[in-house]
């Protein structure tokens, strides 16, 4: 699975958890996941950055470029 992340909604919610994964992890809008799991029962991608564990929402806080 491959996404990039972006507030897709536009809602400050949305704002508030990309705050997050930069404050937490360094990630930041337009970064492009590649190492992530996808779990399509909650569509969430979880992935590492360093010794941080991330969670981002398709169609939320992410979007899909491409499905494995």
């Amino acid at each position: 699975m491959k996404v990039i992340i972006k507030n897709v909604t536009g809602t400050d919610f949305n704002d508030w958890c990309l705050w997050e994964l930069k404050k937490d992890a360094g990630i930041k809008e337009g970064d492009i996941i590649e190492d992530g799991s996808y779990n399509p029962n909650n569509k969430s991608i979880h992935f590492s950055r360093g010794c941080v564990d991330c969670v981002a929402w398709v169609g939320e806080t992410c979007e899909i470029l491409e499905e494995n």
